[in-house]
């Protein structure tokens, strides 16, 4: 299914020390002003200073958007890869783009492209490993391309290791880190929210007896990183920023946060005060 560009982050994502982040049209450069609505960025230490404007390198950069299982296949599998982009390089450099941002590259089932990911800390297998992605890296700072890595931040895969235990019990570890609700009756799912892909926004799950919320499909469990009111250290928010911390973000810490404007719908539980919201711009 074609994905959402058009969401705006309206917070700072607390666990990441370091973010960055543009987007822009498919296969299309063009600079990070439109896209500022959607992205998110903060210096690192490579970064470059503020232009006498005042601009920071992100706001007048042309970023280029690359989905990599099509972009450029280097080992003639039929499926792209990051060694791909990496032989496209001196390309990308001579069309002056500035910045290329990569979509999910994680380990993912594919049910969503990519966007369903079952692993923060490593390489989808079918794009290639982590030494790839250090050479594809290394040789972008060579021609003064950064990199931009989408991360998922709203839902995970079903099949991540946070969802499934948190399915197991009620008294699972990871159980609040995803958006339980019980049903309004027998066969009642707890409101009459819609999935933004169609169907109910809701699905049950028989072994603990109670829905849990899907914004996109039902194998795209949301995550609740906001789901209480004073962070703690054992709350998802900060385990993500963890499970980035080893080996990507320290090595690369730009980063664009996918659909950050869905991450507080379920405390909006009512849907008269959610259609509220809606109307208000608030989502």
């Amino acid at each position: 299914m074609q994905r959402m560009s058009s969401w705006i982050p309206m917070v700072a994502f607390l666990c990441l020390s370091q973010l960055g982040g543009a987007a822009q049209t498919v296969g299309k450069p063009t600079t990070a002003r439109a896209a500022a609505s959607e992205t998110s960025s903060r210096k690192t230490a490579s970064s470059k200073t503020a232009d006498p404007e005042g601009h920071e390198w992100w706001q007048n950069a042309v970023f280029y958007e690359i989905y990599p299982r099509s972009f450029a296949d280097s080992n003639n599998d039929g499926v792209g890869d990051l060694n791909g982009i990496t032989s496209k390089l001196d390309y990308l450099r001579d069309l002056g783009v500035d910045a290329i941002w990569i979509t999910p590259c994680f380990p993912s089932p594919q049910v969503d492209f990519g966007y369903d990911v079952s692993d923060y800390e490593n390489i989808d297998p079918m794009y290639g490993t982590m030494a790839d992605f250090d050479n594809l890296a290394s040789e972008a700072k060579k021609r003064g391309i950064r990199i931009i890595l989408d991360f998922v931040v709203n839902h995970s895969s079903d099949q991540h290791k946070w969802f499934l235990d948190s399915k197991s019990s009620r008294t699972s570890e990871h159980r609040n880190w995803y958006i339980w609700r019980d049903g309004k009756g027998p066969g009642q799912p707890p409101n009459n929210w819609t999935s933004l892909f169609g169907g109910p926004a809701w699905t049950f799950d028989t072994t603990s007896g109670q829905y849990y919320y899907h914004a996109f499909l039902k194998e795209q469990p949301d995550l609740a990183p906001f789901a209480f009111s004073v962070l703690r250290e054992d709350d998802v928010a900060n385990h993500i920023g963890r499970s980035l911390a080893d080996p990507l973000v320290v090595k690369h810490p730009d980063f664009r946060l996918n659909l950050v404007i869905h991450a507080d719908n379920f405390l909006t539980f009512d849907h008269k005060q959610r259609k509220k919201n809606l109307l208000a711009g608030k989502a």
